[in-house]
């Protein structure tokens, strides 16, 4: 009866783990869809005149504040039920996604400017999704930016000169 019981709470136990380590996995997972749609509509804002990328009528603006939402809804996912290594990361990538907004809205920029901008933030994430994947016990693999045109080793030279 006590190895019954043992068997039991040992196999309830397992469940839980194997419950939350999902659980893990669909939060990091949604946060970086919800990232990845977010720059989709964020990356319109910035070829638009700057009047119009502050106007919430504009329909660039208001599938870019549908996707804020979005966004917002998958980090609250991830502060609540990743391990604080992994949670700690997500006010930093949001903060870096205002950084970018603001940019985008003071004025109008060309591809290439705007995508360099972009390269922190793709390093970011790409450090967010190493980190959720090894606290899941999944193996290293080798990602510096979520960005696969990011390949320039050294981020200094792939900002916009005068920009952090």
């Amino acid at each position: 009866m006590a190895g019954g019981l043992v068997g039991i709470a040992l196999s309830d136990r397992r469940e839980r783990h194997r419950w939350l380590r999902d659980s893990q996995l669909l939060a990091s997972t949604n946060l970086l869809s919800a990232l990845q749609l977010l720059i989709r509509r964020m990356i319109t804002v910035p070829y638009l005149d700057p009047a119009e990328s502050r106007d919430p009528l504009s329909p660039a603006v208001a599938a870019f504040n549908d996707a804020s939402v979005a966004w917002n809804n998958a980090q609250y996912a991830a502060l609540l039920v990743t391990p604080p290594a992994v949670a700690g990361q997500v006010p930093a990538l949001d903060r870096e996604i205002d950084r970018l907004l603001d940019l985008a809205c003071d004025r109008t920029w060309t591809r290439l400017d705007f995508r360099r901008e972009r390269t922190r933030l793709g390093r970011m994430a790409a450090e967010y999704l190493l980190v959720a994947r090894k606290l899941a016990g999944l193996p290293d693999i080798e990602l510096p930016s979520i960005w696969t045109w990011d390949v320039d080793p050294d981020p200094a030279t792939s900002s916009t000169p005068g920009r952090p």
